[in-house]
């Protein structure tokens, strides 16, 4: 039987070879690409869960002992956003920790509430005090995705992550007391607006803020100062002191602010807060809030054109008088000058005198001034 023995075919091998020469990168570039989304997906993933964990822990309620809030843990909400960042070398420079407030700006349902950056989390220090229920605590981590195979020339990424949480705290069950302090607590004073004009001001309330619970009441009394004036310019709904009751953090007082129609001087509330009970004076102790003042300058004009008399008379007067727009009398809070020019036949000193003489003054919170001409 004779045997048949196939021969290669030096051709056949060396166009395999091409062939193999031609699907190989492909290949690689396939397998290189699953590896990079596979490391961008990664990335992605840690930088979500960081920030994930890291507002869950400044949101969280309780504290961490001697009554630091998660909130003010700078470091503690750090170190939750590098437990699985650190993989992808997120540091604390890649890690932002900022406070906002939802405010409504007016009553009217459709006008949007307005978001208040109230303060953020440096690195070593310690968040703000002053965060009350319904503030949020948004954190945001960033990375930089870079290729670890340059094929392509694909420039670094960034990939970042923004979560936001509501803070919960003065969260307390009903008929549960405060926790017994070991320090003495502070107060501050918090104001939700530091001024305006008259008309747009309206209400403003000052808050007095605890920074931990007590069991106790705290007084605390305060004295008014600035320039303007209780009654005239504002009132108050509650005199000094206020009052924190037990078991809670703040109080509140509310200033309104009286709209009028005298051209004035700016003005200021100024509110000191005096020696607290069961509480030191934290800081801030004091706020200003200035009252801008929105009414028109006055128009001046001697109330009539001329006038006549005898020489046996003595004396006439002209006066000069504040008008507003559409002519009606009105005060002004400033010092009016008005000068004047005198001519005509008469002769000063020889046949009439003036005083004052060249200037008249309007002094604040009077309609008029007098200019009196001795006939001589």
């Amino acid at each position: 039987m004779n045997g048949y023995k196939r021969r290669s075919n030096p051709d056949e091998n060396g166009q395999g070879m091409v062939e193999f020469a031609l699907v190989l990168p492909l290949l690689l570039l396939v397998m290189f690409g699953i590896i990079e989304f596979g490391r961008l997906l990664f990335i992605y993933s840690a930088v979500f869960t960081s920030s994930r964990d890291a507002a869950r822990y400044g949101s969280a309620a309780g504290d961490l002992g001697n009554y630091q809030a998660h909130y003010q843990d700078c470091d503690g909400i750090r170190a939750a956003a590098k437990r699985f960042g650190t993989l992808v070398g997120i540091e604390d420079s890649n890690i932002s920790i900022d406070y906002y407030r939802t405010e409504d700006d007016d009553d009217d349902p459709l006008t949007p509430d307005i978001t208040v950056d109230i303060g953020d989390c440096p690195i070593g220090g310690e968040g703000p005090s002053y965060i009350s229920l319904g503030d949020r605590v948004v954190v945001r981590v960033q990375a930089l995705f870079e290729p670890i195979l340059p094929l392509l020339n694909i420039p670094a990424i960034p990939i970042s992550s923004r979560t936001s949480r509501t803070v919960i705290r003065d969260v307390s069950i009903e008929g549960t007391p405060p926790p017994p302090s070991s320090v003495t607590p502070d107060v501050y004073i918090y104001p939700e607006t530091e001024g305006g004009d008259e008309a747009s001001l309206g209400e403003i309330t000052v808050w007095f803020i605890l920074t931990v619970p007590t069991g106790r009441d705290v007084t605390v009394p305060f004295n008014l100062g600035g320039t303007a004036t209780l009654g005239d310019d504002y009132t108050l709904d509650r005199g000094s002191p206020v009052v924190i009751e037990a078991g809670t953090t703040r109080t509140s007082m509310t200033i309104t602010v009286l709209d009028d129609e005298m051209d004035e001087w700016d003005e200021t509330v100024l509110i000191a807060m005096g020696a607290p009970d069961r509480a030191n004076a934290g800081t801030p102790s004091t706020h200003t809030t200035t009252i801008v003042d929105d009414d028109p300058v006055p128009y001046v004009s001697f109330t009539s054109i001329t006038q006549s008399g005898n020489e046996g008379d003595g004396s006439m007067q002209v006066v000069a008088q504040l008008f507003n727009a559409i002519g009606v009398p009105v005060l002004s809070g400033k010092d009016v000058f008005v000068p004047f020019n005198v001519n005509g036949l008469a002769q000063p000193g020889a046949d009439y005198t003036l005083n004052p003489p060249g200037q008249l003054h309007i002094v604040p919170g009077t309609p008029s001034a007098t200019l009196t001409i001795g006939v001589i």
